[in-house]
């Protein structure tokens, strides 16, 4: 259900009573035949059973809902001792898809533009033209045997190495001063 709900979030849960589902509401079920919970949206309702999606997921999941297996819906998180509502029905649904939409058109616009993007940093344009003050800087964060490298310009987290994918995740629009070929990887550590 990321970005609508992350790891970490508190859940707020109020049981249906006498209310109907609606779609778009985001519920807390335990799929049939699992005791796990899980939290996704609604995504469409009929005689058969209720369909849901999580936010994040490209397809609808597998099996259909029925009313027992339904605890509840979501109506805040809390993050940071911060409530947050969550909110429901089609508006809600409408939403999410058209965030979706969007992610993937920015997704093949800056693969197409990649090249471009990195060109000054390679170059070292911006580079030169900060003041040592805003270089980027690399912290070595070390959790037992492991190394987490971050960068930072000034205060702000800018990127991060990751594991899994063995390559360095720099936002926007700071790759424009960072090269991350000459960035060192977690390995370079372990020598």
């Amino acid at each position: 259900m990321v970005p609508t709900i992350c790891r970490q979030d508190l859940l707020e849960i109020e049981p249906y009573g006498k209310r109907t589902q609606q779609v778009g509401d985001v519920i807390v079920f335990s799929p049939p035949g699992d005791k796990q919970a899980v939290v996704h949206r609604i995504i469409k309702l009929s005689p058969s059973g209720i369909r849901t999606r999580g936010d994040s997921n490209a397809g609808a999941d597998q099996y259909l809902l029925q009313q027992g297996d339904i605890t509840g819906r979501v109506v805040a998180t809390w993050r940071i001792n911060q409530r947050q509502k969550i909110k429901g029905g089609r508006m809600a649904l409408f939403r999410v898809n058209l965030s979706r939409r969007w992610q993937i058109i920015d997704t093949l616009i800056c693969d197409l533009l990649y090249p471009l993007y990195t060109m000054p940093a390679r170059i070292g344009i911006f580079h030169r033209l900060l003041p040592s003050l805003l270089q980027p800087r690399l912290v070595d964060f070390k959790a037992g045997r492991r190394h987490q490298l971050r960068l930072f310009l000034g205060r702000h987290l800018i990127g991060h190495y990751e594991d899994n994918l063995n390559r360095w995740i720099i936002r926007r629009p700071f790759r424009l001063f960072v090269d991350e070929r000459h960035l060192p990887s977690p390995h370079d550590f372990d020598r």
